[in-house]
């Protein structure tokens, strides 16, 4: 793969928009235009789709619409009189991540000049083109580049960002963990995609497939405060994305977006900044404790 020739390509990010998303996707939807040279492609139900339309025409951004085929109309079934299944959290969220994959086979499928698919929950901030910090895997014989959600006692990986390599191979990959999930959706028809997922990778020789993103530049959740605080290995004004999972609560989420996003401050301002972050993670574990 010529490296230097992608840098200069347009950016592809998919997103998954299933119901009328929350404040906190907004915000993560605004910090992908940021980035200079995007098109974003969307796979949306009717509600979703009326979300897109509003917020192109108010903030003249072009959401390129994909519809979710009638073969996964089950996917959505249960959904059709209730919204609250956007609760991170809710089995029937968890269903809903299957569309994930039919999202990026889609695509895959597309023809256009790009060596990379993008895919983004919405409650991922943005800070950088992904595609410029991807060197080591453009030229790796990896397929797949996915957010680094390992730990000293076990390797982990979150399909909330994902980036995947255009070419036929990533096709046969994606079909075979398309068919790996809804194998394990007959057992259990709530799995979240994170854990069919790694359970894939872990399958017969899949690991190779796989390619770390750096932990530092694409910060998981649970990792807010040491970056809010700078702690070691994180810089806040050098990372690629923040995801804000691991955070129950469209408000939350919000606020935690709010604050990463705003902790360019300097001085006075950032100081009071972290002081907030201290102050919201700990309403956030006393309401978790006090609903236990």
């Amino acid at each position: 793969m010529n490296v230097e020739k992608y840098k200069n390509q347009e950016t592809h990010f998919s997103i998954l928009v299933i119901g009328k998303p929350s404040s906190e996707a907004f915000i993560g939807l605004r910090s992908i235009y940021s980035i200079q040279n995007v098109r974003v492609c969307a796979l949306a139900d009717e509600a979703g789709r009326i979300w897109c339309k509003e917020i192109s025409d108010q903030y003249h951004w072009t959401i390129c619409l994909h519809q979710i085929p009638t073969s996964y109309d089950w996917v959505l079934e249960e959904f059709k009189e209730t919204t609250d299944y956007r609760e991170f959290g809710d089995k029937k969220f968890f269903r809903l991540m299957f569309l994930k994959w039919v999202l990026v086979s889609q695509c895959l499928n597309e023809k256009q000049q790009t060596n990379f698919i993008v895919f983004s929950d919405l409650d991922v901030l943005w800070n950088k083109n992904p595609t410029g910090l991807v060197n080591e895997f453009a030229i790796d014989s990896s397929l797949l580049a996915l957010q680094d959600d390992s730990n000293n006692s076990r390797e982990y990986f979150c399909p909330g960002i994902m980036i995947w390599k255009v070419n036929y191979s990533s096709n046969k990959i994606l079909e075979e963990i398309m068919e790996f999930h809804l194998k394990e959706l007959q057992r259990d028809p709530y799995l979240p995609d994170d854990k069919a997922l790694n359970k894939w990778i872990k399958t017969s020789n899949n690991r190779k497939y796989v390619f770390n993103l750096p932990a530092n530049q694409f910060v998981i959740g649970h990792k807010f405060l040491n970056l809010l605080f700078d702690k070691d290995p994180y810089t806040i004004n050098d990372i690629c994305a923040f995801h804000a999972n691991y955070t129950i609560g469209h408000h939350y989420k919000y606020l935690k977006m709010k604050l990463i996003e705003r902790s360019g401050l300097a001085n006075f301002g950032r100081i009071l900044l972290q002081c907030l972050g201290l102050t919201l993670l700990a309403i956030e574990k006393t309401r978790k404790y006090l609903s236990l």
